[in-house]
């Protein structure tokens, strides 16, 4: 067995353990951030970090895994996902990770 690319491969990328662990981590923030899922979508004012946090969140689970978002906001979430605002968000918060934009977002709560 190639050990780079393998069980004990260091690059998490490859790691099958750590891409499910990751997996597990972005399932966890899609319900546990429900509602602020809601509230973006359907434009309430939210706290500061809140939509940057939301747009990671789509961006990971749209269109493989939207069964995750409620029945109800998953056209609306495949909608915003494709707006020009999105976009913009993703581009300005691409390169954080979900542990620093989820701790963003409890700093101003």
């Amino acid at each position: 067995m190639n050990l780079q690319h393998g069980f004990y491969s260091t690059n998490t990328s490859i790691n099958p353990d750590c891409v499910m662990v990751s997996n597990i981590e972005i399932k966890n923030a899609v319900l546990n951030h429900g509602k602020d899922i809601r509230d973006v979508l359907d434009g309430k004012m939210v706290s500061v970090g809140v939509t940057d946090l939301v747009c990671y969140l789509l961006d990971c689970v749209l269109p493989h895994a939207g069964h995750l978002i409620e029945p109800d906001y998953q056209l609306k979430a495949t909608e915003y996902h494709g707006t020009r605002a999105f976009q913009a968000i993703r581009r300005y918060s691409g390169e954080k990770t979900l542990k620093e934009l989820q701790a963003t977002v409890s700093s101003f709560r």
